[in-house]
């Protein structure tokens, strides 16, 4: 397996304290690279990635042009994430731009699943992806600046809500989903450390340019499987129940947004479909390792005891 590049190099990041972005800057700090790491709270920066000699934080919104330009300018490779929310294709397509005026040569992506990314698409959030991409698409005359999509499968991370709400409520968890489908979620930290992988490989950016590669954790997991995960790391019994779609969006819309829990429920719809099982593209190097065993053991006994 290739390493990352001996040269040291200059990363933007945007979304640096999201679940994969601060992954990203910790790989590539750990590397010996330097990071400018964009984030709409100083703050919160400093809190979810510290303080480095090598990191600097660039504070801005998503359509703030002189932080773009900041955060992008004297960089070698950027990586790109963003929450969702009504103005992520704006936001986005701004730190490409900026990107590409900065001279950037390389940009990874973070997307979203590719079986309902497209312009069609009856997800909002896919449809913004699908948008995005398309203006990565039409490189303008004399840009040279390379990109690659990384398109996660569902992220281990989601059943935080498991771990500091159901677990602790009820020793339950309910999804509108069969016990026995499966589906291969994988751990943000790993799609990070992928990310920073081929941020830092200048020798693979003709190859990887325009490429949208999946990435998916390394095995299977069902309800049936987590809930008996669950009660393993606990010590006490943990169950699944299946619920409807409606009350599954219900309890969730009083933590996200209604219109993002609409959005998010239809992945369930892929996951009892069997569209959710599948593997890593071979290009995308290191593979994914970590396991939702693995992820469970960590983070389950952070869970508060039962109400």
């Amino acid at each position: 397996m290739a390493s990352m590049c001996k040269k040291k190099m200059r990363v933007a990041v945007a979304g640096a304290t999201g679940n994969v972005g601060q992954h990203v800057v910790r790989a590539l700090l750990d590397a010996g690279h330097e990071v400018r790491a964009l984030t709409r709270d100083h703050r919160k920066g400093e809190e979810v990635l510290g303080r480095h000699a090598r990191l600097r934080l660039v504070e801005g919104e998503g359509d703030d042009a002189g932080a773009l330009c900041t955060a992008c300018i004297k960089c070698d490779a950027a990586f790109l994430a963003c929450a969702n929310c009504e103005e992520q294709a704006e936001n986005e397509i701004a730190f490409v731009d900026a990107a590409r005026s900065a001279g950037v040569e390389f940009l990874v992506k973070l997307g979203t699943i590719r079986q309902y990314t497209s312009p069609t698409s009856d997800v909002a959030y896919a449809r913004r992806h699908a948008a995005i991409e398309a203006h990565l698409e039409k490189t303008p005359p004399k840009c040279h600046m390379k990109w690659a999509v990384l398109s996660p499968n569902c992220f281990m991370s989601n059943h935080l809500a498991d771990v500091f709400g159901a677990l602790p409520a009820t020793s339950t968890i309910a999804y509108p989903l069969d016990a026995d489908a499966g589906a291969r979620l994988v751990d943000p930290r790993d799609v990070g450390e992928l990310a920073a992988a081929m941020l830092t490989r200048p020798e693979n950016y003709d190859a990887l340019h325009g490429r949208k590669l999946d990435v998916s954790g390394p095995e299977e997991i069902n309800m049936g499987e987590l809930a008996a995960m669950y009660s393993e790391a606990l010590g006490r019994p943990i169950r699944f129940e299946r619920v409807s779609v409606e009350k599954w969006v219900a309890a969730a819309s009083r933590h996200i947004p209604a219109w993002l829990a609409e959005d998010v429920v239809k992945n369930f719809e892929l996951w009892n479909a069997g569209e959710l099982c599948f593997e890593t593209s071979p290009e995308a190097q290191p593979l994914p390792a970590r396991t939702m065993r693995q992820w469970v053991q960590e983070l389950a006994p952070r869970s508060p005891p039962p109400e």
